[in-house]
């Protein structure tokens, strides 16, 4: 194999063909750690998820530890803290509840049974802290903040909202760190860390802050005070969070195309916020409570002083650039209108290039036909240009999983892969591309 000059290939043969019987594998969660690469396989047949280690540095494999995980689990979010991973895990006396791998012995475990019985308390919008774990969990009156302390084992306070749960298992410390209603859900979201600082948005409606030095929180901005913020995707610059709000001074009639949602960003340091942008975006994941759920799907990406991210206007799905030296913002892809994919993760930022999946056969991006689906794309910011990197499938099958389930290590990058026999799928594996 050709591992330099933009080669791709296939790293693994998790399931191997045609072993698949009737149903195919799924690679997903691909994390880097250290020099491997870990990720899950899901066999779709008979709905088990299993871990799996990949080690770049003398290309073996080999299946860790099976999780329980129902093949539906598939996009449940991964944070690794130093060597041990946190997700959700599944049995079936308890439910989805925070569950832990570590890699140094290979062994996995449930932390906490945080809601006790088989309804699980679900968690979600894992992030890591410092040492510590924050997340959202949900009891039998709703979700609220929750955090972990893998080495702590002692006692723990509460927020002067929180119920001060706390429990000790052996593994650590999980305590209820923040529950804005009481009673009620506040769903955090988007948990991003500055400092001592976590900023989280309410479900999206507001934007909150919490401390985890003193154990305490507060609202940090009001930007619509006719109604739900609707904040989403908070990113941390420095002492600056990037995200979209909505602007009640802009309404819109059309659903889809929302005027007042907006760029927005906010200084810590003396607690002012602004809007970036003034533009006409789509909502590129539909419409809930007659707003836009995402405008900016999958968060944004960093090189230098610029950030990236993928936006929606009458020119489709593109890439956009927000310089943060000046503040200026424009499309940097003129793809045409299927152009590229609304990924859960950021583009992946490697040197002076962007790598994305996207899909080539749009005529009015003049790139021809017959259509292929999401494939490995890069684009060098250096000349702005754009190239395909990989062909995985024919015309109608994505070679390429998506930004989900792609990292890198070094030059390399590593990205679920379509495995096509006879123009039909049957299943996906890891590839890696080396830039």
């Amino acid at each position: 194999i050709e591992t330099t000059n933009e080669s791709t290939w296939q790293v693994t043969d998790v399931l191997p063909i045609p072993t698949w019987m009737g149903g195919y594998n799924q690679v997903d969660k691909v994390t880097a750690i250290g020099s491997q690469i870990v990720f899950t396989s899901t066999r779709t047949n008979v709905a088990t998820t299993d871990l799996w280690i990949h080690d770049t540095t003398n290309e073996s494999t080999w299946k860790a530890d099976d999780l329980a995980l129902g093949w539906s689990d598939q996009y449940i979010p991964f944070e690794h803290v130093g060597t041990r991973i946190f997700f959700q895990i599944d049995d079936a006396s308890s439910g989805s509840e925070l569950g832990a791998f570590e890699l140094t012995n290979e062994s996995s475990w449930m932390v906490d049974d945080i809601n006790n019985g088989s309804g699980g308390s679900t968690p979600n919008h894992i992030v890591a802290a410092g040492t510590q774990l924050f997340f959202q969990a949900h009891l039998i009156n709703g979700s609220g903040l929750w955090a972990h302390d893998p080495a702590n084992i002692g006692s723990s306070g509460s927020g002067s909202s929180g119920s001060g749960l706390t429990t000790y298992n052996g593994n650590g410390t999980t305590w209820q760190a923040f529950d804005l209603y009481g009673q009620g859900s506040s769903s955090p979201m988007d948990l991003t860390p500055i400092g001592d600082v976590l900023y989280f948005s309410t479900g999206g409606v507001s934007l909150w802050a919490y401390n985890t030095s003193n154990q305490t929180e507060w609202e940090v901005h009001d930007f619509n005070p006719n109604g739900s913020d609707d904040i989403r995707e908070i990113f941390a610059l420095g002492t600056r969070l990037y995200f979209e709000a909505k602007d009640d001074n802009n309404p819109s009639t059309n659903l889809n195309t929302h005027l007042n949602k907006q760029l927005w960003t906010y200084e810590t340091t003396n607690e002012t916020a602004w809007k970036l942008t003034n533009h006409t975006f789509v909502s590129q994941v539909g419409t809930h409570n007659n707003v836009a759920k995402y405008l900016f799907y999958g968060g944004f990406s960093l090189m230098g002083t610029r950030l990236y991210f993928t936006a929606q206007d009458s020119n489709g799905v593109q890439i956009w650039a927000h310089e943060t030296t000046n503040e200026s913002t424009w499309a940097v892809t003129n793809i045409g209108g299927n152009g590229v994919d609304e990924g859960q993760n950021p583009i992946l930022v490697m040197g002076s290039q962007l790598y994305f999946g996207a899909r080539n056969g749009d005529t009015e991006g003049g790139w021809g036909s017959p259509q292929v689906n999401s494939e490995l794309w890069a684009y060098d910011t250096t000349n702005e240009t754009a190239w395909m990197t990989s062909n995985l499938c024919t015309p109608g099958c994505s070679g390429f999983g998506s930004s989900n389930s792609m990292t890198s290590i070094g030059t390399r990058i590593f990205f679920t892969g379509t495995i096509e026999i006879n123009q039909t799928r049957v299943g996906n594996e890891l590839f890696a591309h080396e830039t």
